[in-house]
């Protein structure tokens, strides 16, 4: 068996991540993050508390690449770390790259995104972006109108 550098178990994780968000393989990524998290960039900041949330999110995130013309989207290590003794969670540094037909339709993103193993599967916890909401939409307005129409509701198993 051979032991895996933080980093790469950093990568691995960032890369079958953005597969499968890009592919809008929206089922199996809410598998990929764990509930609740958080999502915090530059003009916003989010906690996520269920999987339904998470998917109001992450349906709304290829609209914006879509509308930029996004062709490509890659998110490349730059350092990791285990955060504690057992090895159980990773805190990186990454780059997002968003491209359109080989140029860069943007500068490089900076984020840092801490990682838990949860059983077999190493699952996003919380995802800091270093750039505006309202240049790449990570929270959108559907989430924020989600939740508002969902605290409006009494929940259905009070009395």
């Amino acid at each position: 068996m051979t032991v895996q550098s933080a980093a790469e178990i950093y990568q691995a994780n960032l890369d079958v991540g953005s597969r499968m968000f890009f592919a809008g393989d929206l089922d199996r990524i809410g598998s990929h993050i764990a509930v609740p998290c958080a999502v915090h960039t530059q003009d916003s900041s989010q906690r996520i508390e269920r999987l339904e949330d998470l998917l109001v999110m992450l349906r709304e995130q290829p609209d914006s690449l879509r509308r930029l013309g996004t062709t490509e989207y890659h998110r490349i290590c730059i350092k990791a770390e285990f955060t504690d003794p057992t090895g159980q969670r990773i805190r990186g540094q990454h780059g997002t790259y968003l491209l359109r037909g080989g140029s860069y339709l943007m500068e490089r993103s900076p984020c840092e995104q801490l990682i838990e193993l949860q059983g077999d599967d190493w699952k996003a916890l919380d995802l800091d972006r270093q750039m505006r909401n309202s240049d790449l939409t990570m929270v959108g307005p559907q989430l924020m109108e989600h939740l508002r129409r969902r605290e409006a509701q009494p929940d259905k198993g009070e009395s």
